[in-house]
């Protein structure tokens, strides 16, 4: 009933419930159990819950312990507990579901960085729709002219389009020269902001031609991969050169601006385009390549690569194993106001990306939109009940992942309480596998 109170508006008061919620719980109570219970009295038998639920939270913060939200319990190896209970004898009590079936509800009304997921897609329900405008970016609360696409109209006629542009910046005041003459009468001319306009092909040459590292680390990719990408659009007939924009520098304009996090301005400056035309382009290549997304992100087969049944190290133990699952933190702008959802367990506002990789180093699936407070096993139990694509693993065949995902059918974690990751083996001083148990958490770690 309380958590009830907590979605009604104006009901909550950041990590508790305002007065008026509390007189309407009372009066609830009433009609429902015919019972009457004051304010204080309600408040008096909540109060032990606040403690508990900093409890759960501090427990889930530790290295293998997981909740599980359908059996409303938490998921934490033997050997683990025991090692946790000789540190707090005091909370054995939680080991149990008794404590854990309302632990959803304390977050909803205690905490407020609470995760909905109610901005989480997959990659693959909203690929298909490519009609569909783009958001705007943090740099523009509202959508500029040539961000709003038509779906009667081409990409070539988008490019082609000459109709004058509404700029989302404010006009750069310009510069007057002053003449020799100081008669007030005079004209005086403008000076040209953007005055090289070789520019943006002189930087495309000098990622074609000049020394290869140039391209790695501006565009992050390789000479080759740049030019591949470039020529998929084209021949998908996505991008073309548009008077003296070259198909190659719109490509290159999206890289180095998603690539290094660049500002408009940095990269008007690079290319000597006026903001408008920057966003312009780099809108549209990016939506060519979310279209191309649906052919890339997807389950290629169940057959596991040729190299794998050929390593002593691997097979026959990953036999049937389909890739691995992780979750990554994306750095993302939102409002003030769910700054506090989003804000993950390292203090930096994020999304919760979950991405599944086959062996053959393709994506196979890709959750986005989860705050970047929810844990990687809530994301996961949602991309398995998603309503329109949800996450399947075909019978007999599984995906690795790491302790912070529940070892369920379809997904294989290491052994909680063990040595995992690579680097608890390679630094120095470490030791080799000298169980069986580490063994198999070292191969796992390294496929």
């Amino acid at each position: 009933m309380k958590s009830n109170m907590s979605r009604i508006p104006d009901m909550k008061s950041g990590g508790g419930l305002k007065p008026k919620a509390y007189t309407a719980i009372e009066k609830l109570m009433i009609e429902r159990f015919g019972v009457e219970f004051t304010k204080d009295k309600i408040k008096n038998k909540l109060k032990y819950t606040k403690p508990n639920l900093t409890v759960m939270k501090e427990m889930l913060n530790t290295s293998g312990f997981g909740y599980d939200p359908i059996n409303k319990c938490i998921e934490v190896d033997a050997q683990v507990w025991n090692d946790y209970i000789q540190r707090y004898p005091s909370r054995k009590k939680y080991r149990g579901p008794k404590v854990w079936r309302y632990y959803d509800e304390f977050v909803e009304v205690y905490d407020d960085s609470n995760a909905t997921g109610q901005n989480a897609v997959t990659l693959n329900s909203v690929l298909p729709d490519v009609t569909e405008p783009l958001p705007s970016t943090p740099a523009s609360q509202t959508s500029p002219s040539y961000m709003q696409f038509d779906s009667e109209q081409s990409f070539a006629q988008m490019q082609n389009d000459d109709s004058p542009l509404q700029s989302p910046l404010p006009t750069t005041p310009t510069t007057e020269i002053p003449t020799n003459n100081t008669s007030s009468h005079q004209p005086s001319s403008r000076r040209i902001v953007h005055s090289f306009r070789d520019a943006g092909t002189s930087f495309v040459q000098l990622m074609l031609y000049g020394h290869p590292r140039n391209c790695l680390d501006l565009l992050r990719m390789e000479v080759h991969t740049y030019m591949r990408l470039c020529n998929i659009l084209r021949d998908r007939n996505l991008l073309e050169d548009v008077r003296d924009i070259t198909e190659e520098e719109q490509v290159a304009m999206l890289l180095l601006t998603n690539e290094h996090n660049e500002r408009n301005r940095a990269v008007q400056n690079t290319f000597q385009h006026s903001g408008q035309t920057i966003s312009k382009y780099v809108s549209l290549v990016l939506r060519a390549i979310c279209i191309l997304g649906k052919d890339y992100v997807r389950r290629s087969n169940d057959e596991m690569p040729a190299h794998i049944p050929h390593s002593k190290r691997f097979f026959p133990y990953f036999e049937n194993c389909l890739g691995a699952i992780d979750g990554t933190h994306i750095p993302a702008w939102v409002p003030a106001s769910d700054q506090a959802r989003f804000r993950n367990r390292k203090g930096f506002v994020s999304q919760n990306v979950m991405a599944v990789v086959g062996l053959d180093t393709r994506f196979h699936y890709v959750m986005a939109g989860w705050e970047g407070s929810a844990t990687d096993s809530r994301v996961l139990y949602n991309a398995l009940d998603h309503e329109t694509d949800p996450f399947v693993v075909s019978e007999g065949k599984y995906y690795i992942a790491d302790g912070g995902y529940p070892n369920i059918q379809g997904l294989l974690t290491p052994y909680r309480g063990h040595h995992y990751h690579m680097s608890e083996f390679n630094t120095r001083g470490a030791h080799s596998p000298r169980t069986e148990e580490e063994l198999f958490n070292h191969r796992h770690s390294s496929l």
